[in-house]
C-alpha cells in the first residue's frame, strides 16, 4: 500500500556505507524531512523488480544514491560487478526516478579525471578516467546528464568519517598494531569529511531554488598527499614521536590513480554560499568523534 505523503521523503540507497551513516548522524537537524534508509539487503539497485516494488510502495521525492562499488582495485579486478552496480544500477534508478517524478542526488568522484592538470579541476573540465572505477562513474554521469530527470551530480574525493571503512579508520587501526607505516606519497587530492558532505547535500535539497548547475564539486579546503594526510592523523593522535612514517614513491595498487585530482569548489560557494572548512580542522573533528565511539 502506498504511503500518504506528509513531507518530503528521501530514499538513501547504500545506507549502510559511511555517507549513509553520516546522513543518519545529522538527521535530527532535519526533522521536517522523512528518511528511508535502504542497504543492499533491503534494496538492490541492480534488481529492477526490487526497485519497482520499492517505488510502488513508498512515496519517494528524492533519491540520494550512495550505493556503489567504491573499492577502486576491486572495480579493476571485477569489471562486471563494477559496471553492474556503478552503471546499470544508476540507469535503473534513473528510470524509476523518471517514472515516479523523483529527484536524484548522485555521488561521483575525482577519479573521472586523468590527473594531468596542475591546477584544481573545475566542473566543466573534460573527463578522462584512467581506471575502470572512474570509467564506470563517468558512464553513470552521462546516463544522468542525458536523462530528463531532475538530478544533481556531486563529485567528491578522499571521503573520511567516523563511520565505515576509510583512510582515517584504517590508519587508526594500524596504529594499534605497528609503529612504522608506509604511505603513498604520489597522489595529491582533497580529503572530504563525510559529515560536512552530508550537511552540504542537505543544504542543496533544502534550497532547490539555488541549484543552478547539474554538476558540483565538494571537498574540504586545502590539498595534500596521502602521506601528509597520514602524518596529520598520527600527529592529532599524539603519536608523532612513537610512530615513524615512510613515504612510498611508487603506486603499488592494482588500478592506476590520477596523480593530481584536486577539486575546485568555487561553484558551491557561489551558488549555495557554502564554504567548507579546511580538511585539517575537519580531520580533528572526526578524530574527536571517533575517540568517543567504538570503531
Amino acid at each position: 500500500m502506498i504511503q500518504k505523503q506528509s513531507t518530503t521523503n528521501f530514499l538513501i540507497t547504500g545506507a549502510g556505507g559511511q555517507l549513509g551513516q553520516c546522513i543518519a548522524s545529522i538527521e535530527k537537524d532535519y526533522s521536517w524531512f522523512r528518511f528511508f534508509y535502504a542497504d543492499k539487503q533491503e534494496l538492490d539497485i541492480t534488481d529492477m523488480d526490487s526497485l519497482k516494488a520499492y517505488f510502488q510502495n513508498h512515496t519517494v521525492n528524492y533519491v540520494m544514491n550512495f550505493a556503489a562499488i567504491t573499492d577502486v582495485d576491486l572495480a579493476e579486478k571485477n569489471d562486471r560487478l563494477n559496471y553492474q552496480v556503478n552503471v546499470s544500477g544508476v540507469k535503473n534508478l534513473v528510470l524509476q526516478c523518471k517514472k515516479f517524478s523523483a529527484k536524484l542526488i548522485h555521488l561521483s568522484t575525482d577519479y573521472v579525471f586523468d590527473g594531468l592538470k596542475s591546477t584544481p579541476y573545475e566542473e566543466h573540465d573534460s573527463v578522462a578516467p584512467i581506471n575502470s572505477y572512474g570509467q564506470a562513474k563517468q558512464l553513470a554521469e552521462d546516463i544522468i546528464l542525458n536523462s530528463s530527470i531532475e538530478a544533481i551530480i556531486i563529485r567528491t574525493s578522499w571521503v573520511f568519517s567516523p563511520f565505515g571503512r576509510n583512510f582515517v579508520k584504517v590508519i587508526l587501526s594500524l596504529l594499534d598494531k605497528q609503529k612504522q607505516l608506509s604511505i603513498n606519497n604520489t597522489q595529491t587530492g582533497c580529503p572530504t569529511y563525510g559529515i560536512d558532505l552530508a550537511n552540504f547535500i542537505m543544504k542543496v535539497v533544502s534550497n532547490p531554488h539555488q541549484v543552478k548547475h547539474k554538476v558540483y564539486h565538494f571537498a574540504n579546503q586545502g590539498s595534500t598527499t596521502w602521506f601528509e594526510f597520514g602524518k596529520k592523523i598520527i600527529e592529532l593522535m599524539g603519536m608523532s614521536s612513537e610512530v615513524s612514517v615512510l613515504p612510498v614513491k611508487k603506486n603499488l595498487t592494482v588500478a592506476k590513480r590520477p596523480e593530481y585530482s584536486v577539486l575546485d569548489t568555487s561553484r558551491i560557494k557561489k551558488d549555495f554560499q557554502f564554504e567548507p572548512i579546511s580538511w585539517k580542522i575537519a580531520l580533528e573533528k572526526c578524530i574527536n568523534l571517533i575517540r568517543n565511539v567504538a570503531y
